[in-house]
This record gives C-alpha cells, structure tokens and sequence, in this order.
C-alpha cells in the first residue's frame, strides 16, 4: 500500500515505494529500488500514481508513447495527480484523498493519497515537509515502507527509477518479496523463507508471479469508478501535452 504527497508551494512530489497484496492475515511486498516507481515525467508534466500496478503500467506506457495516438486508459483502479513541471500547478487529479486550501480554493497547498494519507497530512501541517510527511506514514501504516521517492519541479532533481514494467515487478517479487504474518508476528521475512514453510504464502507468491494477483499501491480511488466527466477532464488536461 501506499503514500503520496504533493507539497504545492515547495514543489516537490514524493511517495513511498512499497509494492503489496493484502490477503486476510498475510501482506506480502516489495520494497526494494526496483525501477517501478510512483512518480512519472513525460512532456513537462509530472504525474503521481496510487492504486493498481496494471493500470498504473498502462498509464505508464501510453504516456511514453506519445499518448495522443491511443485511446487514454480508464483511471478506474488508481489514483492519478498531474502537475505542470514548469509551473507547478495541479492541473488535473482523480481519487486523491486530502487537499489543504489556505486561501485559493484553486490552489492547494497540499495532496496526499494512499493508506497512509492522513499521518502524512498530519506530520506535513506540523512540519510542511513531503519528505517527512512519507516517513511518518510508515511508521503509522504498515501498508507504506521502502525508499522515500522524489522529485523536485523546481529543477528536476529526483531518485526517481523507472527502468521496468508492472511484469518486471512481479518477477522479482518472489526473489526480493517480504512476508508479514499480521496475526501477531510483527517482523517481516524474506518470501523464500516464508514460501518454504507455508504453503498458503507459496500459492500467494505463484499467483503474483503469474499475473493473477496485481502488486498494488493502495488507496480508496481502488474501490471507485470514474465517471464520464472525470474521464474527460484528465483526458482534457492531456491533450495539450500530446495532441489529439
């Protein structure tokens, strides 16, 4: 599961990078720097994902595509932020969960989304810092781990690595995934060592490797389904970027 933030006056977006399946007792995730990442710069626009690994990949590779030549994919399973790089303005989002409005109703000062939303948003109030607001978040909500991931609009500084897909994921899940038995056992596991002594955690494993489970970023745009007007707002947003 997951964390975003968009610190609107400092311009900068961040989240965590935590991969997961959450299935009654278990959570198993990845959270190692493994080029999948929730943040995405194409065309002077840069975007910040929750929700669905598959629906995020394929937003992902429609907009290094060129976008305007396909058919824009359905958000319904993510949620979606996009901001204007040279800007740094909100030009469109969908199922984020807190805003801050200090003044212009039009301008926020802050987003955040994912399961871990409100500590961040609490932590950013005290200190208006995103990159703080995501290490609060995991260690109020066990869904948000890993790396904390950036990206400055100010000048494009980042540690942002998109270097593989949603399958990429999935594949390296069974040899760097974490297991967490949430029934009492606290500490995580390496999945090879968990897989080897449950045969519940092995079946779970097999079904993310073959596509069967999605590796998430959770958050409540997830259990959403967009509208038509929302469906054309982003793709009216986009359209100056790509064309058509």
């Amino acid at each position: 599961m997951t964390t975003t933030t968009f610190d609107c006056a400092a311009k900068v977006l961040t989240s965590d990078s935590r991969w997961s399946v959450h299935q009654g007792h278990l959570l198993v995730y990845i959270d190692d720097d493994v080029g999948f990442d929730k943040i995405e710069s194409e065309k002077g626009l840069c975007l910040l994902f929750a929700g669905d690994s598959a629906v995020i990949d394929q937003w992902k590779q429609w907009l290094r595509s060129g976008a305007g030549t396909s058919v824009m994919p359905s958000p319904k399973g993510i949620a979606i932020l996009i901001v204007e790089i040279s800007s740094g303005n909100v030009l469109g989002h969908y199922g984020q969960e807190i805003a801050f409005q200090e003044g212009d109703p039009a301008r926020p000062t802050a987003i955040f989304a994912g399961s871990g939303a409100y500590p961040a948003a609490n932590c950013w109030q005290a200190n208006r810092c995103a990159h703080r607001a995501i290490d609060s978040a995991k260690l109020a909500d066990i869904f948000t781990g890993g790396n904390t991931k950036f990206f400055e609009l100010s000048n494009s500084n980042t540690n942002v690595t998109n270097t593989i897909s949603a399958s990429g994921l999935r594949a390296l899940f069974k040899e760097k995934g974490m297991v967490m038995y949430l029934n009492g056992q606290s500490s995580a596991v390496p999945y090879k060592q968990a897989a080897a002594n449950d045969v519940q955690v092995a079946e779970l494993g097999e079904k993310i490797a073959s596509g069967q489970l999605n590796l998430s970023a959770p958050c409540d745009a997830m259990f959403m389904t967009p509208t038509t007007e929302q469906i054309e707002e982003l793709r009216d947003v986009l359209t100056p970027f790509f064309g058509k």
